[in-house]
């Protein structure tokens, strides 16, 4: 399964020879969700588009598309995940839906969640950025850093920040490249 849990076929079908190397997974998970955004509508809004790709990395594209049928049929909006695609998501859990469905049953709450999850984390490393941003230090921080000037500087901060706010990284030492500070100088913080 590896680090971007792709299912054994998937990764054969990508050319992943060893899901347990983080490179080897990243690089396949990236192509299979590129392959997954490809099965939606170009037309889409990309907003929508990417929510559709990743309640599809999670239960299948079959499933997603079924779930955009029903939606359809229910009079929900197809073109929308979030209370109109989502809902017909989970009725796929149910026998009198799945019967009809193309790819059948699906448990809908694994795709539904996986997708609120990720927006939930999305939007709050946003108002990181903003945060970030705005004050030129991640909160917590006893060192004042510049703004960041590169995505992967953002990330870094969101990781540290992630750390802190939920306490996972309590008591252990945590090694972190703090490119904002100076390019190679790895530093140690204790959280």
């Amino acid at each position: 399964r590896g680090l971007m849990q792709l299912m054994p076929r998937t990764a054969r079908e990508l050319g992943v020879k060893n899901v347990s190397d983080p490179a080897s997974s990243i690089k396949g998970g990236i192509k299979y969700l590129d392959w997954l955004r490809d099965r939606f509508d170009s037309s889409l809004p990309i907003s929508e588009r990417t929510w559709f790709t990743l309640a599809a990395y999670n239960a299948g594209a079959g499933h997603v598309q079924d779930a955009r049928r029903l939606a359809r049929q229910l009079g929900d909006n197809p073109d929308r995940w979030f209370g109109h695609t989502e809902n017909a998501m989970l009725l796929l859990a149910k026998k009198k839906y799945s019967k009809k469905a193309r790819y059948g049953f699906v448990n809908g709450t694994e795709p539904v969640n996986y997708v609120r999850d990720i927006r939930q984390r999305f939007e709050a490393y946003v108002e990181l950025s903003r945060n970030v941003v705005s004050l030129g230090y991640y909160p917590g921080n006893r060192v004042h850093h510049p703004p960041p000037v590169s995505g992967l500087d953002v990330a870094l901060l969101r990781i540290e920040n992630e750390y802190q706010m939920t306490n996972m990284g309590k008591n252990l030492k945590h090694n972190i490249g703090c490119r904002l500070c100076e390019n190679s100088m790895l530093q140690t913080r204790d959280f």
